[in-house]
Parts: structure tokens; sequence; C-alpha cells
């Protein structure tokens, strides 16, 4: 059986560790033989440094240093902050969420550093995009050839779904009465 190198770097309460820890379960779900390669800290194979600037990204190329391609039969990386490891494992996928980092940092210190956690961006065998403008901006900024960029959204876990009778309820008549909305007015949540 082929095995994934299934490589995050955020924790499952956060909106990408969310989408990878899904990813993974769904993956083993259908039968794939899925291996979790790391982050959180305590699976590091050294203490990390602490939360100062930079030094969460300086903790992951550490450790991407001690990974070595062909323990998987394939990479799936799970967010861009990690597209550096493409560089050196391979076959890889990478998921690239948005690249706000290098377009408009949150701070320019760090300028140097989101350069690098990005540069294998470009050596990855196949890119996913959480959207068309994700998938415009990778094509803008690295000219990246359409035949490698999939586009596939974001979506929820198990735990969300329809209540049944809902719009029968009390709270929702009230909240349609609030906002004078008749029948015809569908409602969209944005959040």
């Amino acid at each position: 059986m082929k095995s994934i190198g299934f490589i995050t770097n955020a924790s499952y309460q956060s909106g990408v560790g969310y989408r990878a820890y899904h990813l993974a379960k769904a993956l083993k779900k259908l039968g794939e033989n899925v291996a979790e390669v790391a982050f959180p800290a305590d699976k590091l194979p050294f203490k990390p440094w602490p939360g100062v600037l930079g030094s969460k990204s300086v903790n992951w190329i550490r450790w991407g240093r001690t990974l070595q391609s062909a323990e998987y039969d394939r990479y799936d990386i799970t967010n861009q902050t990690l597209a550096f490891l493409a560089k050196r494992l391979s076959p890889t996928v990478v998921t690239v969420h948005d690249l706000i980092e290098l377009i408009d940092p949150q701070d320019w210190r760090a300028t140097m550093l989101n350069r690098y956690l990005y540069s294998g961006i470009t050596s990855a065998d196949h890119i996913i995009t959480v959207s068309e403008y994700t998938k415009k901006t990778l094509k803008e900024t690295y000219g990246v050839s359409d035949s490698v960029i999939s586009v596939i959204p974001n979506s929820d876990g198990d735990e969300f779904y329809p209540i049944e009778g809902f719009a029968e309820t009390i709270g929702y008549q009230e909240l349609r009465r609030d906002l004078k909305l008749g029948d015809a007015h569908p409602i969209v949540l944005f959040v």
C-alpha cells in the first residue's frame, strides 16, 4: 500500500489545521495509508525555540531539515508556509491558502523569511489552491502553469449539518421578523 506523508504545522483548532485534520481523516477513511509527519511541538526531534519574531518559522525550517525524501510514497504539504519542504521531498502536493505574507506582510522584518518559506511552491509536483483568487495570485507571482494547479475550496466538517425543523423554530421566525424578511428572501450567513 502506498503511504502519504501528511505534513502540517497548524493545530487542529486553527483554520488551516482544521482543514488538514479533516483531510487526513477523510483520506484514512478512503483506505489511504496516511502518516502524520509532524508539528506539534511534542513531536519535534528538538526543543522548540520560544515564540519570538519568526522563531516558529525557524523551528519549521530546523524540523524540515530532519525530513528525508523516500520515507513515504508521496507528501501532502498542507500549508504554503511549509512549501520550502517541496525542494527536498518528492513527489509533493502543496496546498496554498493565500500569498498574503508575500504580497502584504504583517511585519516587514519577516519578508526574507517568508520568501524562503514559500520558496518551494514552484518545486511542487502539484499545487492545490482554496480559491480562484489564490490561483490567479499564484500564477501572477510565480508564473505557475494551470496544468499543475487545482482549485479545491475549503468545506466544512461532519459537525456542521442542517438542523431539522430549524425554519419552524421561534428563534428563526424572530430573526426573519427583526430583519423584515419575507418568506421569499433567503438568508446567507457570512463569517
